[in-house]
């Protein structure tokens, strides 16, 4: 509180975020691999794991990943959590004290998605797939607990908020978009650490066409409210409107002139 001293334990949280802001200033000057170089192990008062969603330098949240049988039981340590995500740097929750792992939100919150490939399955042709699409493997990417891959890439604008969850696009292979998340814990392996690369939109356009999107299927969309914040995107506001008139039949009525049932007050 305002007026205390801070405790020993207040001091190290405080010290430890200092001591990553300064090295995030410094990667924002020399580059990703001058900062590599300069970076040293820091470990958090917040745990293992914190550490660990540090280095990561994405959006996260704490989570549990147990297993039970042959499958894993993985559970945010928030409510809320695609709202409260951020980067852990900046996170002093204690919630990071009971952490087994943590997430990574995918979507419009962290402008982020990921493929998620089941390559130990015997059927799996999610390679096959992403390599018909173009889609460059050089990017973060992390090896599963169950020995698939994960390839996490950026959005591009006017796709951060359309893109949603889906399973099976082809076998054994599924993406994790708007309300989704990945985890990494124990058994999890960073195999490139290199920053998200940008999704091409050409592949984000497969994707919409795989879910329906261009045929107006009901709930494909976010229903979300979209706010002006001063800075158009003419062809994001394009994309978002011609969804939104597809997936409501009042809207597009109304859009086209129709006053019908329309009320005074």
């Amino acid at each position: 509180m305002s007026g205390y001293p801070q405790t020993n334990w207040e001091k190290n949280i405080t010290l430890f975020s200092v001591n990553v802001a300064a090295m995030t200033n410094l990667g924002k000057r020399e580059g990703s691999v001058q900062r590599s170089m300069h970076m040293k192990p820091i470990n958090s008062p917040l745990g293992f794991w914190h550490t660990k969603a540090v280095e990561a330098d994405l959006p996260c949240f704490p989570m549990t990943i147990t297993r039970v049988g042959d499958r894993y039981d993985k559970r945010p340590l928030r409510d809320d959590w695609p709202n409260k995500a951020m980067w852990a740097a900046q996170d002093k929750d204690l919630t990071w004290l009971k952490a087994k792992g943590y997430g990574i939100p995918t979507g419009e919150v962290s402008e982020l998605i990921a493929f998620d490939v089941d390559s130990y399955k015997s059927d799996c042709q999610a390679m096959d797939w992403l390599h018909k699409h173009r889609v460059p493997l050089e990017t973060r990417t992390h090896r599963t607990v169950s020995g698939g891959r994960h390839f996490i890439y950026r959005l591009p604008t006017g796709y951060r908020s359309l893109l949603r969850n889906r399973n099976g696009i082809v076998p054994g292979l599924d993406i994790r978009a708007n309300g989704g998340c990945i985890a990494f814990g124990e058994g999890y392996e960073v195999i490139n650490s290199t920053y998200p690369i940008t999704l091409h939109p050409r592949v984000c356009d497969v994707l919409l066409q795989s879910q329906g999107v261009r045929q107006g299927h009901q709930g494909s969309v976010s229903r979300g409210t979209y706010v002006y914040t001063g800075n158009v995107n003419r062809r994001e506001l394009r994309i978002k409107l011609g969804l939104r008139l597809k997936t409501s039949a009042s809207l597009a009525m109304r859009w086209s002139g129709n006053t019908e049932r329309l009320k005074s007050y």
